[in-house]
């Protein structure tokens, strides 16, 4: 069953405003602001556009739904289900942002020190 406490929270969350939600779902303002006082639930189908548009499952906008897991698997699974939802751009960029973390980190495997490359060339 929907829950509009944990509705209002996930908006709030999301910094979207009730306008660009609606938009984003095909809804109106009105639409939210009910669902948000709990006047009204969404339909099943609303509900999931709701859910992708907050970044959330449908489970964590119902009554009593259990924390969604955060382990490796569980990102691995949420990003493969997002991915096909956004534009190349936006794959683009979070490519980078991804590769910018991994090389702040240091990680050889993905980046080798190209000083070593060419060492190693030269001799």
């Amino acid at each position: 069953m929907f829950d509009p406490q944990k509705f209002r929270l996930m908006l709030a969350k999301s910094g979207l405003s009730n306008k660009e939600l609606a938009g984003t779902i095909g809804s109106d303002e009105a639409a939210i602001s009910h669902y948000k006082h709990g006047e009204r639930s969404p339909r099943p189908e609303r509900l999931e556009k709701i859910a992708n548009a907050l970044h959330v499952t449908v489970e964590e906008l119902q009554v009593d739904a259990p924390p969604a897991p955060v382990g490796r698997e569980a990102i691995k699974a949420r990003i493969e289900e997002i991915l096909p939802q956004l534009s190349e751009l936006d794959c683009a960029k979070i490519l980078s942002a991804m590769l910018e973390i991994l090389h702040q980190r240091g990680d050889s495997r993905i980046f080798p020190n190209p000083h070593l490359a060419t060492d190693e060339q030269n001799k």
